[in-house]
């Protein structure tokens, strides 16, 4: 059976030190170590930068480095190479700031013997060669997720060209309505998938982010009628699984066209407020108001016959179980307190 050499830099200003660890190492038949030894870490930087190395031993204390300097410097240089601290300190927290820092195994000299030191030395090297397949196999699970969601992103624009071409065929109105508001639907939900294609966090949807783009969109569709009104929004910041964007982004899209349509009649003035506010680990809150021409007395969310105020109505209460409450004053007001439907990070760090 041919032997597995493991290279082994021992970065060490003690002589005696060195001799001992250079001895538990050689006594080994199994695996078979070579053994190099620098007397400071500017020395080991050189010898990592020339050479490969499985595994680096290092003393704690060096007369170019004192504490952890040394251990965040290699690391800094070779993320790749497990570090095991060999010091004479016997220190718990010292130990949980090496791990903290990415140190491999922290080990105390009056403590250790061969076996310790090379069982140390084998489950180092290990420990690095699953965490490097695992990071290799995320990487390749974030990539499949960012082009499933380019993907889905494109296949939505393609239904919504389609939808345009089918648009320049029609000649009636209200079936021209129906289509660009279908259209709009497609393009807010086409948005979440663009924005986590273009984001490192495959998992999460900035929603400051994702309600200002949607908004300044559905502005732009609806150019003639939003000549004379002003957006204002007050979105906290919030990241929301795409399970909650995709039903926010909805519900913003159906009150903004909503209003654009109605609530503006002969280029009127006016102002649509968004705010978007965490309330506690479960809840958070949207409130949507317009100075518009207000909603009907009779107003009513669960006996409406529009599409889209039904499609409020079922995302506030069914998908995100919550309520929606409607004040009839000028204009129109929606005040929605809506659950989380799965854990996730509630503000950015």
């Amino acid at each position: 059976m041919v032997k597995k050499e493991i290279n082994v830099l021992l970065v060490e200003d003690n002589p005696g030190d060195v001799r001992l660890v250079s001895e538990m190492l050689r006594v080994c038949n199994l695996p078979f170590f070579t053994l190099t030894h620098a007397g400071q870490i500017s020395e080991a930087l050189k010898e990592l930068k020339a050479g490969e190395f499985d595994v680096v031993l290092l003393d704690l204390n060096l007369p170019d480095s004192r504490g952890l300097d040394g251990l965040e410097r290699i690391v800094h240089q070779t993320p790749t190479t497990p570090v095991i601290l060999l010091t004479g300190l016997d220190s718990e927290d010292v130990g949980l700031q090496a791990l903290q820092k990415h140190a491999a195994d922290y080990l105390v000299k009056g403590r250790i013997d061969t076996s310790l030191l090379t069982r140390g030395i084998r489950y180092a090297i290990e420990r690095k060669r699953t965490e490097q397949k695992l990071q290799a196999s995320v990487k390749e699970k974030e990539t499949l997720l960012r082009e499933l969601s380019h993907r889905t992103k494109n296949n939505m624009n393609v239904i919504s060209s389609l939808i345009t071409l089918q648009s320049s065929s029609v000649k009636d109105s209200r079936t021209l309505e129906m289509l660009k508001d279908l259209q709009g639907r497609i393009l807010t939900m086409s948005l979440v998938h663009e924005k986590l294609y273009q984001s490192r966090d495959l998992a999460n949807v900035d929603m400051n982010e994702y309600v200002s783009s949607l908004s300044d969109g559905i502005m732009a569709s609806y150019r003639i009628e939003a000549e004379n009104v002003t957006l204002d929004l007050d979105i906290e910041n919030l990241t929301f699984l795409i399970d909650d964007a995709i039903p926010c982004g909805l519900i913003v899209n159906e009150l903004m066209t909503n209003s654009l349509k109605h609530a503006f009649p002969d280029k009127k003035k006016g102002v649509i407020r968004i705010s978007l506010h965490q309330v506690d680990e479960h809840e958070f809150t949207i409130q949507y108001t317009d100075n518009g021409v207000g909603l009907p007395k009779e107003f009513d969310l669960k006996s409406a016959k529009s599409l889209g105020i039904k499609l409020i109505h079922i995302l506030a209460t069914k998908q995100l179980k919550g309520k929606v409450e409607i004040s009839h004053g000028k204009g129109a007001d929606f005040l929605m307190r809506l659950k989380k439907t799965k854990e996730h990070s509630m503000t950015h760090e």
